[in-house]
């Protein structure tokens, strides 16, 4: 049994109700989804996820050598770079309209708070990562991947990836 339609608001000032055509951002599930492209990619014997992400990506760097040449995928996914948050440059990156790698480009100037696999510590930066080696895995967007290697064999056919794709296709927001 599928249960198509909403509960709550969409808009609570507007007194807008949820229904089955409202669309929600994707948020944190864009973790599983880079993970299984990511995975994908390994299966495909593409990539390993204990090479370091310094060989994989060009520009990327931690503060500190030591950091820099030994993160790898799998310490990206975990959480395990020694990086905290840093939630303040995410807020800038996006009110600088910032690319993925501008952003990634900018790591090498954020302390780390302990050594690589020491610690988890939550930073959604290093998914961010994990998505520019999906892009250069495949030659094309994460939204791309994410579309044509999900959520279309899936049948997910009113899912998108992008604000900007889902507003025109006239998404309920």
């Amino acid at each position: 049994t599928v249960i198509a339609e909403g509960f709550g608001l969409r808009d609570v000032a507007k007194n807008l109700p949820v229904t089955e055509n409202t669309l929600f951002g994707i948020g944190s599930t864009s973790k599983a989804f880079t993970a299984t492209l990511l995975g994908m990619r390994k299966d495909a014997g593409e990539v390993d996820f204990d090479t370091p992400v310094s060989d994989l990506l060009d520009g990327f760097r931690l503060k500190g050598d030591a950091a820099s040449l030994s993160v790898t995928p799998r310490d990206l996914m975990t959480h395990h770079t020694g990086m905290p948050r840093h939630d303040y440059a995410w807020v800038l990156g996006r009110s600088d309209n910032m690319t993925r790698h501008e952003m990634m480009l900018k790591f090498r100037n954020f302390e780390s708070a302990t050594p690589v696999r020491t610690k988890f510590l939550y930073n959604n930066f290093m998914w961010t990562t994990v998505g520019l080696i999906v892009e250069k895995l495949a030659g094309h967007s994460w939204e791309e991947e994410v579309t044509s290697r999900i959520f279309t064999p899936l049948g997910m056919n009113s899912t998108t990836a992008s604000f900007k794709e889902a507003k025109k296709r006239g998404a309920e927001v």
